[in-house]
C-alpha cells in the first residue's frame, strides 16, 4: 500500500480500492467448506499465477500422464523450497482434491443438489445444511492436519506429528477416496412429484 502497488481505481460510488495485490480474503477463507474455495481465498496472487500460468498453460501430454491440479501444486511445492514438509503439504492437498472431487460426483450431485455445471439447486435446504456443515468440518480438520507438514518442514518431525493423531485425517481421507472412487453407490431415490 505504501508504494501504491496496490491501488485499483475507485468504484462507481467513488470509493477506493486497494486490492490489485491481495492475499487473503478472511471472511470466506473462514467459511470455506472445500479445498477449491480456501485455494480461491489464501495467496490470492499466487494463485492466479499459478492457475494462468502452469495450470491452463499445461499441455496435453501431461494431462494425460498427471491430473493437472496435482502437477500445479507440485509446482508450488517446488516454488517454496526443498524440504520434504512443502512436497507432504502439497501432495496431500492434491489428495483432497481428488477425495472431494469424488465425493462432489457421486454423492453431492446424487442426493445433495440437483442440476448441471454451475446452476446447483439445493433438493433439500436441511439436506443442503447438514452437507455444508459436515464437508466445512472434514475439509478444516484434513487441511489442519497437513499443515503440520508445512509448519515443520522436517519428515520425521511430521511423523511424530501425525502419529500423535494416529494419521486419522489421512486414513479417513483416503477411506473416503476409494468409497468413492470404486465402490459404486446405489441410485438416489426418484424425486416425488408435488400436487
Amino acid at each position: 500500500i505504501l508504494i501504491g502497488a496496490a491501488y485499483n481505481g475507485r468504484t462507481k460510488s467513488g470509493r477506493t480500492l486497494w486490492n490489485r495485490i491481495q492475499m487473503l480474503d478472511l471472511i470466506p477463507f473462514r467459511l470455506a467448506h472445500t479445498r477449491f474455495m480456501i485455494a480461491g481465498c489464501w495467496n490470492i496472487c499466487s494463485s492466479e499465477w499459478l492457475k494462468y500460468y502452469v495450470y491452463l498453460r499445461l499441455p496435453n501430454t501431461v494431462r494425460g500422464l498427471v491430473h493437472p491440479v496435482v502437477f500445479t501444486l507440485m509446482v508450488s511445492a517446488y516454488w517454496h523450497g526443498f524440504y520434504p514438509g512443502y512436497y507432504l503439504f502439497f501432495a496431500g492437498y492434491a489428495f483432497y482434491y481428488l477425495v472431494e472431487e469424488g465425493v462432489d460426483r457421486k454423492f453431492k450431485r446424487r442426493y445433495v443438489v440437483k442440476g448441471r455445471g454451475r446452476d446447483l439447486k439445493p433438493i433439500s435446504s436441511l439436506r443442503y445444511r447438514i452437507y455444508i456443515a459436515c464437508a466445512t468440518l472434514c475439509t478444516w480438520t484434513y487441511i489442519n492436519s497437513i499443515t503440520i507438514s508445512f509448519r515443520l518442514l522436517d519428515w520425521e518431525r511430521t511423523k511424530i506429528a501425525w502419529g500423535a493423531i494416529y494419521y486419522w485425517p489421512i486414513i479417513a481421507a483416503f477411506l473416503l477416496y476409494v468409497v468413492f472412487k470404486f465402490i459404486p453407490l446405489p441410485a438416489p431415490p426418484p424425486e416425488t412429484k408435488k400436487d
